[in-house]
């Protein structure tokens, strides 16, 4: 006896092909967002950005429901280059930490 022949489908696997392409949509959005609002926050300040790369984990994500981890090289108002790991979500803002000066030649540090 094949169980598989005696199921009936209902067409609920249809919201399947309706409910993938959203849900990448949205994913896909919030990363775009994501990276305007580090670059915005950047560039209040002077920066510009190398490299902005997703992560899937990063520090303090232990208990972290929102918000989303991104590594970032950039170069500051002064001219030093930094590596850093950001955190950001549409509610919560942006939050640098680990932020390391790789090279600061060009500012006379």
């Amino acid at each position: 006896m094949n169980i598989l022949a005696e199921i009936e489908f209902t067409g609920d696997w249809r919201l399947l092909l309706i409910f993938i392409p959203v849900a990448l949509g949205l994913w896909w959005l919030s990363r775009k967002w994501d990276i305007d609002r580090i670059r915005g926050y950047g560039r209040e300040r002077g920066w510009r950005f190398e490299e902005i790369s997703y992560r899937f984990f990063g520090p303090g994500w232990f208990g972290e429901k929102e918000e989303r981890f991104y590594s970032v090289r950039f170069v500051d108002e002064k001219g030093a280059v930094h590596t850093a790991s950001c955190k950001t979500s549409m509610f919560t803002g942006v939050y640098f930490t680990n932020d390391r000066v790789l090279d600061s030649h060009e500012c006379g540090g």
